[in-house]
């Protein structure tokens, strides 16, 4: 690889984690506003609710290791080891990011969770 090309493909690899930061942001916002969380955080947002195992970042992590094996169990041999890696790791960074994000935005999800329901209706 020459260095023009080195440059370029680090500079795309940082555009593509500042997305994930913003993405991540967003989910932690909306869900701090009581606005709901995008279908795939869905699930790992409704388990982190009920469960102190994990965070909701870590639940997020346990959700993308799940379709990761299923991707590789349906496909097989189509599957590149080098993808399922990068796969992988980018998962647990977002993961991470979402963990992060939700404490930037003050949302402790559980605790909030927990306060809604020994309120009085």
């Amino acid at each position: 690889m020459n260095r023009d090309r080195i440059v370029k493909t680090i500079k795309q690899y940082l555009l593509f984690l500042i997305g994930l930061f913003i993405a991540s942001m967003g989910v932690a916002f909306s869900t701090k506003a009581g606005l709901g969380t995008s279908p795939v955080a869905s699930v790992p947002y409704s388990v982190s609710l009920v469960s102190d195992l994990f965070s909701f970042g870590g639940w997020l992590n346990v959700l993308s290791m799940i379709q990761i094996a299923v991707q590789v169990a349906l496909l097989r041999r189509k599957c590149k080891p080098v993808e399922i890696v990068i796969q992988t790791v980018l998962a647990f960074v977002y993961g991470s990011v979402e963990k992060e994000s939700a404490a930037a935005a003050g949302a402790d999800l559980c605790a909030q969770y927990k306060r809604s329901m020994d309120a009085p209706i």
